[in-house]
């Protein structure tokens, strides 16, 4: 089986839209929220939120928000995050993770003879995003659309990190994006209780929730032999992977809940060769709910033993919001800067833990750890289950 390296990184949040000032303010530990009264083409008055995470890009003019300005919104922002991505040789294929494929009819794009936002439409955008930044002519066949709620960015790269160990591919892109921040999107978290009426605390006793947030990511995916030919200085390897669901329901887990998750995280560790003591860090998915935060403690104990207080965990919402389809994505890109630089990135805003969320959560702004290898969680709607090992190259 091939190995499988992250060889180049681009990321467009509420912390910029280039890589130097999105570490820059992770180790600072700031925050990319803005007051919802700043944006002034929002009107959350339905919704009496007070922050939001909103793209932060000085080079991508976005439209107002305007629903029939999804698609092109996400093909600006697509085109950005190609165009950054560092692509070294013939790419084999793309996945890319969006929230808007196959929007119902309401929404068409205007000039697109469709009544919705098809995979067609998708497989088009992404064909000419990468025409335009590298050259290349994929075909249809080559661009694979995923959307699977929180879990997209592990799901498209462990899917990509798959076809490249088993040698059907050589070099890969992953492409995810969450854009952008409506009430239309917002409303159902609200009536669920999800959202923060101020700002993102996961495991704090004062939490309420989450802030919305958007933005995307790209990662470049090679094998041995394609790194070699690039002589590329990757970030780290993709070492584990590992997906599943419930589908009990949507909102609510059931008894056995804890012990799917657990088996789905020591499946990616099996996966990468590993043992659970061998994981020197943790990027949890933290999404800020009393209930959610501590089902998640409860889970690292569950896999975790006695070990659970000395392994460094820490989530990272709180610097550009919970970017739903793309929250596993970005977080994974902060991650593989962490392996990259030996370090972690502090528990932003945790003041007073939650006394049920006794896990090693660092709170000071730069923790230098030595990380082998680092686990990924993330958690979907039907309690869906997704993790990912990280490794030191």
């Amino acid at each position: 089986m091939n190995r499988v390296y992250l060889s180049s990184l681009s990321q467009a949040t509420s912390l910029g839209d280039n890589l130097v000032d999105f570490w820059d303010m992770l180790v600072s530990a700031q925050s990319g929220a803005r007051s919802i009264n700043e944006i002034d083409d929002i009107d959350f008055s339905s919704i009496p939120i007070q922050f939001c995470h909103t793209l932060r890009s000085n080079r991508l003019v976005l439209p107002p928000r305007n629903e029939n300005q999804v698609y092109l919104e996400n093909v600006l922002l697509l085109e950005q995050l190609l165009g950054d991505l560092q692509v070294t040789g013939p790419i084999d294929g793309v996945i890319w993770g969006n929230g808007q494929v196959g929007l119902p009819s309401h929404l068409a794009v205007p000039n697109v003879d469709s009544t919705s936002i098809s995979a067609r439409e998708w497989q088009s955008a992404v064909q000419r995003g990468l025409q335009k930044a590298t050259g290349q002519t994929l075909s249809p066949s080559q661009i694979i659309g995923l959307a699977v709620t929180c879990n997209t960015g592990i799901a498209a790269l462990g899917m990509a990190a798959q076809r490249i160990s088993q040698g059907l591919w050589k070099r890969a892109i992953v492409v995810v994006q969450e854009i952008r921040c409506r009430d239309r999107v917002l409303l159902p978290y609200y009536k669920l209780n999800l959202l923060s009426h101020g700002r993102t605390h996961p495991f704090s006793k004062n939490r309420d929730g989450f802030e919305k947030g958007e933005g995307g990511c790209a990662f470049l995916l090679e094998s041995t032999g394609a790194l070699n030919e690039s002589k590329g200085d990757p970030y780290c390897r993709i070492s584990g992977y590992s997906v599943s669901s419930e589908h009990e329901h949507v909102f609510e887990s059931n008894p056995d809940s804890i012990a799917t998750a657990a088996a789905t995280i020591k499946s990616a560790i099996r996966h990468a060769q590993l043992e659970t003591t061998d994981i020197d860090y943790i990027n949890l998915y933290g999404s800020g709910s009393i209930k959610n935060d501590r089902m998640e403690c409860r889970l690292v104990k569950a896999t975790f033993g006695d070990r659970y207080r000395s392994i460094p965990a820490s989530s990272l919402k709180p610097y550009f919001g919970h970017l739903n389809h793309a929250a596993s994505a970005i977080e994974t890109t902060a991650t593989a800067m962490m392996i990259k630089n030996q370090c972690a990135v502090s528990n932003l805003g945790l003041k007073s833990p939650d006394g049920e969320c006794d896990l090693f959560l660092p709170t000071d702004k730069v923790n230098t750890f030595p990380i082998r290898h680092a686990l990924k969680v993330s958690f979907g709607f039907g309690w869906s289950n997704a993790a990912l090992v990280l490794s030191h190259i």
